[in-house]
């Protein structure tokens, strides 16, 4: 074949961000190993009677055949844990907010209490008790603070070496004893050094020495951006080893939240921080943490003066790359992790600026057409300005957002069915790049007042609606193109498919809500009220100018349908998300509120895509069938011939393993059988338009004219080839004739309707055939395509 997809299980460290001092290591098995060996602890816990687990029932069915290590280190964990005092405060702890301290009193030495917790999570790494149980030494600074590794109690002298004896047999045993007690010392010592922390690990006072801080360790205030650094590297091991475990996540992300929470912008607190949403001093408290997360360099400069750290000391990308790129790539929690994280420091997700927006949209090729990169999954060896493949190239002018989205196209590059990278990659584009767009350019639209011009002078720099749609459709194009490529490279890929229609639907949204915005505006003039809306407005404007800000940015039709099934209780959805969408706000994007020119126009960038599938991709997917059936032929005739000349049946089964391992190379048994995605994409973009035009534009009479013109009954006799003889995102608009512009624009919604409609009936029956195994559902989707039983009507 001519342009195989690249090897998705070959590693290429090359091209994912440098995680060698992160990733899995002897170093962390070393300490693990560590915890594993139980006998350590012994010399530590002489003094401790385990307990037993209690159970639920005098006979109970089985027992639970526990190992003896993990008997003993739990009997020593429930018999520590009953001298664990709690503040009253933490049984009203909600989610996120870490009042303190957490601990109020432990009878017991903390430094031993953290050491056997690190013992108990190495028999059961997935007990939450455990790890919210060593969360809580971490939160109590006056508890933490006597945890370090210097303050772990002595071991006891046996008591050999108090007897008075002074035999040689006697001597000889105290010496036995008195090297085992100094090697078990030795052990105790080296396991402190990973799992207990120093005290320069936990205090910081820039302006002392290290003796200095030393003298004033009773009274000095414990960073807690220092105490959380030091435990995310303790159990870094844990992240990495057991990446598929919640709870470790869980404790990194419930550590970082509390020391944001701990942050202020003056020096450090010498007690914590407890916030109280009902006081101003919350609010004072929240906008000093934001004001820190404005940017890197803000947020590094605060953690360099305040606790003697770098961002880079603190940052989770590195280990959460380091198991998405070396580990496991769709690590659900891993994933949502990093997502988490993201969004909890700003900065990280900051899109590139207007100005650069601008210049990368005048840069753009004109007019779009799909080119099919030669050198996209490979780096081409003639391009010697770039030793990297076309799709490692950026798709956005520099930023923070650029370089996470940089590192989707690097594990999509690994392998690019990566449902996981395609996933996280689309949120990026849709949530922080085009949300943010929208509220930062158009914020001075609902703003502004009667008449145009803004109190604060934002109007000056009011961005025009066509060159924010030009930008918009420049952005959404890009990305598809992207999509596009990498369906090129392999035509079956349904998580590209799905990533290209959700692109070119977004573009759809932005530019219905463009419409309509202007149109309240123009309306607004016209009443000589404000756009943001006074107390002259109507309910349903105020409500669809606060939607056009707030919403969703998801389509009109499907944010209505969620609306409607959280009114009917069917679905849990959080109506902060979806409200105000109720049926007086969507009216407001329907004809003739919404001009068919610009609607029609919205779907711009789904028509693109639709060509391409219909040429290039499906062009592709022709020559990958026809070179496929000739590798399956000649594998099937070799040795076949005469008997004269055929081969031994060694040799043919060997020619045979030759040819088909040469098809397997370049393909997959999944490529061979799912060759017919491209027309199963092709129809989820028909039934997109169909399902966004009879809920939310088509008005009443057009839809009595559409089961006029072609009732359901007229597709029992099958798809006339008339109907399907020039299709929409062929011809790009639907021509009529008549006098009347009004007329005329309802006979295009129509006519283009109709044509969708048969275009995606004529997909649905040819699928039925295609994909046999799906039989069933696409005879239901051609039968739904009939009856015209689209989403809600609005």
């Amino acid at each position: 074949m001519s342009a195989a997809p690249p090897d998705r299980s070959a590693s290429s460290s090359s091209s994912l961000l440098d995680t060698s001092a992160h990733s899995l290591s002897s170093i962390d098995g070393d300490h693990l190993y560590q915890l594993a060996c139980v006998e350590t602890f012994l010399p530590l816990s002489k003094d401790v009677t385990p307990e037993e687990e209690t159970t639920t029932s005098l006979h109970p069915v089985a027992h639970i055949d526990y190992s003896p290590n993990f008997k003993f280190i739990y009997g020593l964990y429930r018999a520590l844990r009953s001298r664990v005092e709690y503040a009253e405060a933490v049984a009203q702890q909600r989610r996120g907010d870490h009042a303190g301290p957490i601990i109020r009193a432990l009878h017991t030495s903390p430094a031993r209490w953290l050491l056997l917790l690190g013992f108990t999570l190495r028999q059961c790494t997935s007990n939450y008790t455990v790890w919210k149980d060593r969360r809580d030494v971490i939160m109590s600074p006056d508890v933490l603070r006597r945890a370090t590794r210097d303050r772990l109690p002595a071991q006891a002298l046996p008591e050999v070496l108090l007897s008075s004896s002074d035999t040689t047999a006697g001597a000889a045993v105290k010496a036995t004893a008195l090297a085992e007690m100094k090697e078990s010392t030795k052990k105790i010592e080296l396991v402190a050094q990973n799992w207990l922390p120093g005290a320069s690990d936990l205090f910081w006072n820039s302006d002392a020495t290290a003796a200095a801080v030393d003298d004033a360790l009773p009274t000095m205030p414990l960073s807690p951006w220092r105490a959380v650094r030091w435990e995310l590297n303790a159990v870094g091991c844990f992240t990495r080893f057991y990446h598929k475990n919640f709870q470790v996540w869980h404790h990194r992300r419930e550590l970082l939240c509390y020391a944001l929470q701990q942050s202020t912008t003056g020096s450090p607190p010498a007690a914590h921080v407890e916030p109280n949403e009902s006081s101003a001093a919350a609010a004072a408290l929240k906008q000093s943490v934001q004001s820190l997360l404005e940017s890197e360099e803000v947020f590094s400069a605060y953690l360099e003066r305040h606790h003697g750290l770098r961002f880079a000391d603190v940052d989770e990308r590195a280990t959460i790359k380091a198991v998405l790129g070396e580990e496991d790539s769709k690590n659900y929690h891993a994933w949502l992790h990093l997502s988490w994280y993201l969004h909890a420091l700003p900065f990280l997700l900051h899109p590139p600026n207007w100005a650069a927006l601008t210049a990368f949209t005048a840069a753009a090729q004109r007019p779009w057409t799909f080119r099919v990169h030669p050198a996209w999954a490979f780096a081409s060896s003639a391009d010697s300005a770039s030793a990297l493949p076309a799709s490692r190239r950026p798709t956005l002018p520099p930023s923070s957002l650029t370089n996470e989205m940089d590192f989707t196209a690097q594990l999509l590059h690994r392998d690019c069915l990566n449902n996981s990278a395609w996933c996280h990659r689309y949120s990026l584009f849709k949530e922080d790049l085009l949300r943010r767009l929208w509220q930062e350019q158009q914020r001075p639209c609902f703003e502004c007042g009667g008449g145009g011009s803004g109190g604060d002078g934002d109007s000056n720099t009011h961005v025009s609606e066509a060159e924010f749609r030009d930008v918009v459709h420049t952005l959404c194009m890009v990305e598809v193109d992207f999509a596009l490529q990498w369906l090129y490279v392999d035509p079956t890929n349904e998580s590209a498919y799905t990533h290209a229609r959700s692109i070119a639907t977004l573009f759809h949204t932005v530019a219905v809500r463009l419409a309509v915005l202007r149109g309240a505006k123009e309306n607004a003039e016209g009443t000589g009220a404000s756009v943001r809306g006074s107390t002259e407005d109507t309910p349903a404007a105020q409500e669809l100018l606060r939607y056009l800000r707030d919403g969703p940015l998801c389509t009109p039709v499907a944010a209505a349908a969620a609306d409607l099934g959280a009114q009917a209780g069917d679905d849990p959805v959080d109506t902060a998300t979806t409200a105000p969408a109720c049926d007086a706000v969507f009216r407001c994007m329907r004809h003739p509120r919404l001009a068919w020119s610009d609607y029609h126009d919205s779907f711009s960038v789904l028509r693109h895509v639709q060509r391409v599938l219909q040429t290039s991709i499906r062009q592709r997917v022709t020559e990958l069938e026809g070179q496929s059936a000739r590798v399956l032929r000649a594998a099937a005739t070799t040795g076949g011939g005469s008997s004269s000349s055929s081969p031994s049946p060694a040799s043919a089964t060997s020619q045979k393993v030759a040819l088909l391992t040469t098809l397997y190379e370049r393909s997959s048994q999944y490529m061979l059988d799912n060759f017919h995605q491209v027309s199963t994409a092709q129809y989820l973009l028909c039934q997109a338009v169909l399902e966004e035009m009879w809920g939310l534009y088509l008005s009443a009479g057009q839809r009595c004219v559409v089961h006029q013109r072609r009732p359901p009954e007229a597709y029992r006799e099958g798809i006339k080839s008339q109907w399907i003889s020039c299709l929409p995102w062929e011809s790009g608009e639907v021509t009529t004739e008549g006098d009347d512009k009004d007329e005329q624009e309802s006979d295009r919604a129509v006519a283009c309707f109709l044509w969708y409609e048969a275009a995606a009936l004529d997909l649905a029956k040819r699928l039925s055939v295609e994909d046999p195994i799906r039989f069933k559902y696409w005879k239901f989707e051609a039968m739904n395509t009939m009856q015209r039983g689209y989403r809600v009507v609005l």
